[in-house]
């Protein structure tokens, strides 16, 4: 009898561990189209999804069954997690952080994020004074059509405030958290910015055609 716990790529406390490789490419296709798909929406999922298994789990569900926090009335409250991806709430610098993209007091933001903790499929963790989404690129696929540009403009800022600190491991403003949340952010960003809303791309600022030209522009300014 064998009892298997899926664990974060970023665990490092149980050594043993048995790693998955990601699926290939065609193997994907072909898994979906024995399942009765068309090669055509095969294709599509495949390149849609990067062949993340949790991620093609979410767009063949049905709009009834999205979480609660996928509906276009409760996502506001997540953008500023969604464009931080992680933080460590002992570090003032990263609840500034917070506040600047929220526009309201840190206090009042957390309160308003605590509840999906608690969530069926809940898009946020707290481990310890750390918070992170659970899942970013599910998160970032389904929330990122409703950031807007202004949102953009902040997430820039505040990535050259963060990313231009010369020595992280002495400048202890921000944390390594928020560190590594923001360079993810600006990944998902490059990768899969233009695939959003149908292939139309996300609501940027005037002057970026691409999601990579954004992200570009931003690595360009450090």
């Amino acid at each position: 009898h064998h009892i298997f716990i899926p664990l974060s790529p970023e665990n490092i406390v149980n050594k043993e561990k048995i790693v998955l490789s990601r699926i290939r490419r065609e193997e994907f296709i072909s898994c979906l189209e024995r399942m009765g798909m068309s090669k055509e929406d095969a294709e599509k999922y495949s390149r849609d999804t990067a062949r993340y298994l949790s991620v093609l789990r979410r767009q063949l569900s049905p709009i009834s069954r999205q979480p609660e926090w996928a509906k276009p009335d409760n996502v506001k409250e997540l953008l500023p997690a969604l464009l931080v991806g992680q933080w460590n709430e002992i570090k003032e610098g990263d609840k500034e952080i917070i506040r600047e993209i929220a526009g309201i007091s840190y206090e009042e933001y957390i309160i308003s994020l605590q509840k999906w903790l608690y969530k069926p499929d809940p898009p946020i963790i707290k481990i310890g004074k750390i918070w992170r989404l659970n899942s970013p690129l599910d998160a970032f696929l389904i929330l990122s059509p409703f950031v807007s540009s202004s949102h953009f403009e902040k997430l820039k800022n505040i990535s050259l405030k963060i990313l231009r600190e010369v020595n992280p491991a002495l400048a202890f403003k921000y944390s390594n958290e928020l560190r590594k949340g923001i360079a993810q952010t600006l990944i998902l960003i490059a990768v899969f910015g233009d695939k959003i809303n149908s292939e139309r791309g996300l609501d940027l600022p005037h002057g970026y055609p691409k999601s990579q030209a954004f992200v570009d522009n931003i690595i360009k300014e450090l």
